[in-house]
């Protein structure tokens, strides 16, 4: 990777200005398509991003990888030779792929927020102990992305940004119910609704993206919820919700436009 990008950099420096690059959210963000998992690469604030590598990961043993699907297409040059095979991280319990990324006509890409980077399908030994899943580093590198003016930044990558990320906060049962909470229109203007699978008293908790409190409110066993965001600014939201009896924090994230 080094190697390519000191290429990169010689071929393409005249190309690109500085600029000022916002926080790069990656998320590792699962769901159940019968009986496999669909590992959502998700991203926000990525623009003009150059080059990148990262490993997507999940618990040894508990996945096998099918295949990867749903490519964005605003990554040119992004194909099946930018993932590794599947590969064990033995000392940090890990199965996982890696991934390595630049574009050889030397341009950078951008794509929506909330876009999808890539999908990696997996087959799970057992559906009832679906285990961890997250965006890491391994034992052969560390986390890279670079931007257009060619520096390195950090992405943010934590459990607090997506519902489930970087081995902290994800059990089966968490996934289904999570599974079972529909929200929408993503992206919305005025007004985002909820629907849950059963009744129970919640509170919910709106949180900007640098983590401060937008709104709070509990709802007491209602199945269909609105929440107004009218007076909310535009950007990315996570919507922190809290089960009362099984104190459970689930997290779903929208877009304010």
């Amino acid at each position: 990777m080094k190697k390519h990008l000191l290429f990169f950099i010689i071929f393409a420096t005249s190309q690109f200005g500085s600029f000022a690059q916002s926080e790069l959210e990656l998320c590792a963000m699962p769901r159940i398509e019968g009986d496999q998992v669909h590992l959502d690469v998700i991203a926000n604030n990525f623009t003009e991003i150059a080059s990148f590598q990262f490993a997507v990961a999940w618990e040894l043993d508990k996945h096998s990888l099918v295949e990867i699907a749903n490519q964005n297409v605003n990554l040119e040059g992004f194909g099946a030779t930018s993932f590794s095979p599947e590969m064990d991280n033995v000392p940090d319990n890990l199965s996982l792929i890696r991934t390595v990324w630049f574009d050889p006509a030397g341009l950078t890409a951008s794509v929506d927020n909330g876009s999808v980077l890539f999908t990696a399908i997996l087959e799970p030994t057992d559906l009832n102990d679906l285990g961890e899943f997250g965006i890491v580093a391994d034992q052969w590198f560390a986390i890279e992305v670079i931007n257009g003016a060619f520096e390195e930044i950090d992405p943010i990558i934590n459990g607090e940004s997506c519902n489930v990320l970087n081995f902290t906060s994800t059990s089966n049962e968490n996934l289904s119910e999570l599974e079972s909470i529909e929200l929408y229109p993503n992206p919305a203007l005025k007004e985002i609704n909820l629907e849950f699978a059963k009744a129970e008293k919640r509170s919910l908790t709106i949180m900007n993206a640098a983590g401060d409190v937008a709104r709070e409110e509990i709802i007491n066993g209602d199945v269909e919820v609105k929440i107004n965001i009218e007076n909310l600014t535009s950007g990315i939201y996570h919507l922190h919700i809290k089960s009362e009896s099984s104190k459970n924090v689930l997290i779903k994230s929208f877009i304010k436009q």
